[in-house]
């Protein structure tokens, strides 16, 4: 089984609120957090990452970009 992680960033709730409803119908061992509370040393730990975050000016906010450019 894969070792999956869902995180967000999220002002509204809104990415939030999709990230529970994906967290909770995958299967196998799982965590469901905000991208901020995320160690960079235990990005290694999962198979597999989901990331919910809102589209901001035709892009991707800062603090999920810096996330992406922390994943090994």
């Amino acid at each position: 089984m894969e070792n999956t992680l869902v995180t967000y960033f999220t002002q509204t709730e809104n990415t939030k609120k999709v990230a529970e409803s994906i967290y909770k119908n995958i299967e196998g061992d799982k965590q469901i957090m905000p991208i901020s509370e995320v160690q960079e040393e235990d990005l290694e730990d999962y198979d597999l990452i989901f990331i919910g975050f809102p589209v901001h000016s035709h892009g991707v906010p800062f603090a999920t970009e810096s996330f992406i450019k922390k994943i090994p």
